[in-house]
């Protein structure tokens, strides 16, 4: 995480700055990233039933 503020030049100002958005947006993207893409799978699994996305899956299935 640490990493991901490197770049904003000041770590500790940063955690400071909750309405500047920089910080948020660094450590709120990975969060994001890895919810949208759960999301994503469930709206898929729950509309499709299973993943039919995966070509290997719909050949084993037929």
């Amino acid at each position: 995480m640490r990493l991901g503020y490197q770049p904003i030049d000041t770590p500790g100002t940063e955690m400071y700055h909750p309405s500047n958005g920089s910080p948020r947006t660094a450590s709120t993207w990975g969060y994001i990233a890895v919810h949208e893409k759960q999301e994503a799978n469930r709206a898929a699994t729950a509309s499709h039933g299973e993943l039919p996305r995966l070509p290997s899956r719909e050949g084993s299935k037929k």
